[in-house]
């Protein structure tokens, strides 16, 4: 459909497009300019799947541009996202003649054209760089001016633009020399060593510098040092190949200026940290692997002097016990010399917990110090301190006891807490939490969730954002109506979290949702496992149970009316009398309707544990599921609907979903959380049997899924068929995938090169199933040689779940996307 816009080209010069009538002479008179703007230079080859002006108009959003042959004119409703064939815009005027007719717009409606330069400075502020240095300033010669401000090049991010590629990187690169301070390229593991290099060419005015991921010789490095002479802050991964005597004089010159340092120490070593002596910010993430060969490293070469001055420690271990023997050693000039201001100190151990370092009571007596300060400074009119957000504590749990965190609390209450897998937390609510905004309890309290307890966390901090609570169980007493009157006096826990108005993030275990009393003893989680499972109260009565038909592929299995409208009820926000669970779905559904900024939630079972390993074989078995998580079932996951804000959702070691009844709750789900982004489904099971897949529901839901960017779905016998690949074809911003089934398959290539050719975006296909290693060998090539052409970013893995050499292919995925999307763990306060 054509459009034309009438007008004339003096006034519309008059209002800033500098008397350009035609793109033709909007670049500097250029002669390649002449022949339309898919000539130009091969800096942007890389994605020239979308034309200049098509870039322009979606990214600039919100601004109403229409951006055609002739010039840039401005509509005033929403952005124009495509060109339509043949349209010609000459004015602003605001007069748009269709082929279905005409439509006369306010000609008093502001245009791009009349717009300040800081009004368009702060819109473009907003456009990524690749589409601002390389084709926003194509448009016009105020655009190309206003697009080299040095206001808009002081900091630049490349990381998470997975569809930048070399050459686009070069030519980037080369536009900011001169004007970036703040050079971020964290996780950009496609690049390759030329181009990461080539920061060294413009680290005149360097401060900042994130390189974390990225491919980078010593040369090299010593190179960007070298340059860098006002470098303040550093981030890089230390490799094998890495030799500290190779940098010159300037580049240690460069080092001993640093103030942060922030490195991943891929091999035994101490990185670059013996040449930093005035650091006030350290953070360590240990990746060694699994042999302890050639971590004896000498405890003088880490300077005990460099330690003195710092106000964040963090170190975040890999598993295995050379990357505790490598945090000993780091560990061990603390003992001769305590830290004089500590703010953060921040220590994640998966596994087995590291020894006790003989530093501890020192390290926790400077924290103490450091947030008495901070305790000491006013609070704003939302109950802020001076500088509270950037306090925080996480240790390993046998690490602290009751003694020690309440010397550490009596001084002050950090910003973020993390006590998991076996912390202290009794003495909490004593204490003032006012200023916590993100805690994480995962596996404490003797994983048992008290209410009362709880009730004096909320009370003690409402302005908490991300609370984790994940492997806590809780096992109400009393029956339906019980529960219900918990719910009306907010003592139940959902209730009670519904206080906490500023909550965004939520991990919560799956039994928190029970829906009946099995009137056992709630003292111990594990007594109650020998018992038989009772038939949740959804579940249809004897009578009508001899009327049901074995389940059909491709059918959804039938189910008693009343049962069809119970999670009909729980969706809609209704309630029914004759529903023995109304009271705990009403307590969930005041949880979501009272927190208004939830936008992550996850549901864990307690006892659930992921089958991807690391450096480690798959597992097998699964835990057996608690007794209470058995009767949470559809009604819960159509109450989620309540919350159309949710953006992240996780669901996993669910083990009361009926055959063929996940369908319709999904599918509800899906079509009223517009914003949902990400989503995780994993071991979702019946009555600990392990045979249902879900494979329809997922078939069902996944459509509705228009800004599903990352999925990941771990089912042991989900089975990929054409089906199931052509809705995965329908999540058109779909971008990384991870599908684990330990005795499913991934079916043909050619229905996995159909769904990748539909979804442009997608970079990351990550598949462990039960097929043969040949197989797995032959699509991982054949996907690889199809798409890494036109998609720089492309990773794929593809290897049969159960083979012995497992933890060697995981071993070569990229650190971002395995703590990502590829492991499975709670990212709430983590």
């Amino acid at each position: 459909m054509s459009e034309r816009c009438y007008g004339n080209n003096s006034q519309a010069a008059a209002n800033g497009l500098e008397e350009t009538p035609t793109a033709a002479n909007a670049i500097e008179e250029s002669p390649t300019a002449a022949n339309g703007i898919e000539d130009q230079p091969t800096a942007t080859q890389d994605r020239d799947t979308h034309s200049p002006w098509q870039s322009v108009c979606d990214n600039a959003e919100g601004v109403g541009l229409c951006v055609a042959e002739g010039g840039v004119c401005v509509r005033g409703d929403s952005l124009v996202s495509s060109i339509q064939e043949g349209s010609v815009c000459e004015s602003d005027r605001g007069v748009c003649e269709r082929d279905s007719g005409v439509c006369e717009s306010v000609c008093a409606r502001v245009g791009l054209s009349d717009c300040s330069d800081e009004i368009l400075l702060c819109i473009l502020r907003h456009i990524p760089p690749q589409d601002l240095l390389l084709r926003v300033s194509l448009v016009c010669r105020r655009l190309h001016a206003l697009s080299r401000d040095k206001s808009l090049l002081t900091h630049i991010s490349l990381a998470g633009q997975y569809t930048v590629g070399d050459e686009s990187a070069k030519s980037i690169l080369q536009s900011i020399k001169g004007a970036v301070t703040s050079l971020d390229l964290a996780g950009c593991y496609w690049l390759s060593g030329p181009v990461v290099g080539g920061t060294s060419r413009c680290s005149a005015l360097l401060r900042v510098v994130d390189l974390s991921g990225c491919r980078l010789p010593i040369g090299r490095l010593g190179r960007l040092l070298a340059g860098a002479g006002q470098l303040k802050e550093l981030s890089l991964d230390i490799a094998r190949g890495f030799d500290l005597q190779a940098l010159s004089v300037d580049a240690r010159r460069t080092l001993c200026g640093l103030s942060a340092l922030r490195q991943t120490l891929l091999v035994p070593s101490y990185g670059v940290l013996p040449l930093c002596p005035a650091l006030s910010r350290l953070e360590l993430h240990l990746e060694v692997g699994v042999s302890c060969e050639g971590v004896e490293l000498a405890v003088g070469q880490s300077s005990v002097p460099h330690y003195q001055d710092l106000s964040c420690f963090s170190a975040r271990l890999g598993p295995g016990p050379a990357n505790r023997t490598l945090l000993a050693l780091l560990l061990a000039p603390l003992s001769i010399r305590r830290i004089a201001r500590l703010e953060r100190l921040l220590i994640s151990a998966p596994g087995a917990f590291p020894p006790r370092p003989p530093a501890l009571s020192d390290l926790l007596e400077s924290l103490g110090e450091g947030l008495a300060r901070h305790r000491a400074a006013p609070l704003d009119t939302r109950g802020r301190g001076g500088g509270t957000n950037s306090t925080a504590l996480q240790l390993p749990g046998t690490w602290l006891d009751d003694a020690a965190l309440g010397r550490v609390l009596s001084q002050g209450c950090p910003a973020y807490l993390n006590l998991a897998r076996g912390g202290p937390t009794p003495c909490l609510p004593d204490y003032d939490l006012r200023p916590l905004r993100s805690l994480n309890l995962t596996g404490c309290c003797g994983s048992q969730l008290r209410a009362d307890w709880l009730a004096s966390v909320v009370e003690s901090c409402p302005l908490l954002e991300h609370l984790n609570l994940s492997g806590m169980h809780y096992h109400h007493q009393g029956n339906a109506t019980t529960v219900a009157k918990e719910t009306q006096t907010q003592t139940h826990p959902l209730g009670l979290l519904a206080r906490l108005s500023q909550l965004r993030s939520l991990a919560l275990a799956v039994c928190v949702l029970a829906e009946v009393d099995l009137h056992t003893p709630s003292n111990s989680h594990t007594a109650s496992r020998p018992a038989p499972p009772t038939p949740p109260p959804h579940a249809a009565p004897l009578l009508l149970q001899g009327l049901r038909k074995a389940p059909r592929v491709g059918m959804v299995t039938y189910r008693p009316p009343s049962e069809d409208k119970a999670w009909e009820r729980a969706a809609a926000g209704e309630e029914g009398e004759e529903s023995s669970s109304g009271g705990v779905i009403s307590s969930l559904r005041m949880m979501l309707v009272g927190c208004t900024r939830l936008n992550q939630l996850e549901l864990i079972g307690a006892e659930f544990c992921s089958a991807t390993p690391r450096f480690e074989a798959a597992n097998r078995a699964q835990a057996p599921a608690c007794t209470w998580a058995g009767h949470v079932g559809e009604v819960a996951i159509a109450t989620l609907a309540c919350r159309p804000s949710l953006s992240a959702l996780t669901l996993a070691g669910w083990a009361g979903l009926t055959r063929g009844g996940l369908g319709p709750p999904l599918v509800e789900l899906t079509q009223r959380c517009h914003q949902l982004t990400s989503l995780s489904l994993a071991t979702l099971t019946h009555n600990h049997t392990h045979t249902p897949t879900h494979r329809q529901a997922l078939i069902q839901a996944l459509p509705h899924c228009k800004r599903l960017r990352d999925l990941r779905v771990e089912q042991a016998f989900l089975e990929l068929n054409e089906p199931l690949w052509e809705a995965l074809a329908a999540c058109v911003c779909l971008e990384r995938v991870c599908v684990v089934s330990r005795k499913g398959s991934f079916g043909s290539a050619v229905h996995i090169k159909s769904m990748m050719q539909h979804c442009k975006r997608l970079f990351m296909m990550h598949l462990f199933t039960g097929d043969t290693l040949t197989a797995c060998r032959n699509l991982q090539k054949s996907l690889t040689e199809s798409f890494s052409c036109t998609r720089p970013a492309l990773s794929v893995c593809v290897f049969p779940l159960l083979h012995e050499d497992l933890h060697e292919a995981v071993r070569h995925i990229p650190l971002t996307l395995l703590d990502d999307i590829t492991l499975f763990r709670s990212r709430v306060a983590p």
